[in-house]
């Protein structure tokens, strides 16, 4: 209560959040999209027999699918245990977070056209990995996020303004019963 009766921050203008735009472009994108192939090799890692035998399997597709890329989609139609066999693997347009995270971690890792050269295991099986596109984000325009970097601004004058507010408390605070030796260490 008392810093909000005591705490006036300053609303962000017009211009401040324009400048911040300009000068910070990369956090005003919009996400980077994937086109990611897979072959689901259904093991549960709780099953150390079956999740090894689907490692082996997927290795074995990798040897074939880098050496015969066409054959990709017809081996995912027909050994494929995800619903996107029926599509050759394919999964559509996703961004991060979309995907569990340890097939994420290869997915950012590929560049268009290319083949993941190792299983990627994740709490569904094991992947067989490709990576058909990748559409870097785009400036997204200054009116569909001038609402965010205004709240941004604003909480960013309340906080300063808050810290001058305490500093200028302490300042004139008197203190006693404490050695001001070990408070100008610290």
């Amino acid at each position: 209560m008392l810093l909000d009766e005591c705490v006036t921050a300053p609303g962000a203008e017009d211009a401040a959040c324009r400048q911040y735009y300009d000068d910070h472009p990369d956090r005003f994108l919009s996400p980077d999209l994937f086109a990611p192939a897979h072959i689901l090799l259904s093991a549960s890692p709780d099953d150390a027999e079956a999740y090894a035998a689907a490692v082996r399997e997927a290795e074995e597709i990798i040897a074939t699918v880098l050496d015969r890329p066409e054959k990709f989609s017809h081996i995912a139609r027909e050994r494929s245990a995800c619903s996107s066999a029926k599509d050759g693997g394919g999964l559509g347009q996703v961004a991060r977070g979309d995907t569990a995270p340890e097939f994420e971690t290869f997915l950012l890792a590929l560049e268009d056209g290319q083949i993941c050269p190792v299983p990627v295991k994740s709490r569904y099986g094991v992947h067989v990995l490709r990576l058909d596109r990748k559409i870097a984000g785009r400036p997204l325009p200054f009116d569909a996020v001038s609402d965010r970097i205004t709240a941004y601004l604003e909480e960013a004058g309340w906080r300063q303004e808050v810290f001058r507010f305490i500093a200028t408390l302490a300042e004139k605070a008197e203190i006693v019963g404490i050695d001001d030796t070990v408070l100008k260490s610290n």
